[in-house]
C-alpha cells in the first residue's frame, strides 16, 4: 500500500513576517546602494550576474543522495508531499553552516523557494519560504552571501524590485530586504524578519506573505 501524505513529518517551518523600520545592518555595507544602481538602468539581472556567489543545480541522481543522506528526513517529506517534475534543487551556502538547499517549486506565475538550512551532522532543519516571479539568484557581496528574488512587473516583462533574503544571522531566523523601483526612478527600501509561531497561531502585526 502507498504511503499517505500524513505519514511524513512537515518540512515547513511555522513562520510569518513582520515588517521593521530598519535591519540595514542585517546586510553588507554598500549592498543596497549597487542593487538601486541597477535597479534604476535597467540592469538588475547583468549586476546579479556579476556578484554571482558559488552554487550547485543538482540533478536527480544528486537529489537522491541528498535525500538519502538527510538524516532529518525533511527533504524526504518535501518530495513526497509536494515535490513535482519542474522543482529546481539548487546547493549553496546561506547559512552559518552552508551547504543548504533551496528548491525552486512552481505555483502557476509564481514559485514558492523553499530553503532548508544545513542542520549539523543530522541533514536539514525545516524549510523557510519565500516567494517571486522571477528567477532566483545566488549573490556574494563583502564575503556575506544572499539568496535574490527580482519581482516582476503584472505582465512578467519588467523589473519593478527585489527582495533578499539573508539566512546567516546570529539574532534572527532570516531577515528580508525589499526594494522597489518607482515610476520616477526613486526607490523604497523596506525590511522584514521571519517570526516563527511556536503556537501555529499567526502573530499579531505579522503577515503570511511581506
Amino acid at each position: 500500500m502507498a504511503a499517505k501524505a500524513e505519514d511524513y513529518k512537515n518540512f515547513r517551518e511555522t513562520v510569518y513576517f513582520e515588517k521593521e523600520k530598519n535591519l540595514s545592518d542585517e546586510f553588507a555595507t554598500g549592498l543596497a546602494d549597487y542593487l538601486k544602481k541597477h535597479l534604476k538602468v535597467g540592469t538588475l539581472e547583468k549586476g546579479l550576474k556579476k556578484i554571482s556567489s558559488d552554487y550547485t543545480i543538482l540533478n536527480k541522481k544528486e537529489k537522491e543522495k541528498a535525500i538519502k543522506k538527510d538524516k532529518n528526513k525533511m527533504l524526504r517529506s518535501y518530495q513526497m508531499t509536494e515535490g513535482q517534475k519542474l522543482d529546481e534543487w539548487f546547493q549553496v551556502n546561506l547559512s552559518e553552516v552552508g551547504n543548504d538547499i533551496v528548491i525552486k517549486h512552481p505555483e502557476g506565475n509564481e514559485a514558492i523557494f523553499y530553503f532548508f538550512p544545513t542542520w549539523s551532522e543530522v541533514g536539514y532543519d525545516m524549510a523557510l519560504r519565500a516567494e517571486g516571479k522571477g528567477d532566483v539568484y545566488f549573490i556574494s557581496w563583502k564575503n556575506n552571501n544572499y539568496m535574490a528574488i527580482p519581482e516582476m512587473n503584472s505582465k512578467g516583462d519588467k523589473i519593478k524590485g527585489i527582495t533578499i533574503c539573508n539566512y546567516n544571522s546570529s539574532s534572527y531566523v532570516g531577515s528580508l530586504m525589499r526594494i522597489e523601483i518607482n515610476r520616477d526612478k526613486t526607490t523604497d527600501v523596506s525590511y522584514y524578519l521571519y517570526v516563527i509561531s511556536g503556537t501555529g497561531q499567526q502573530p499579531e502585526g505579522a503577515t503570511y506573505w511581506p
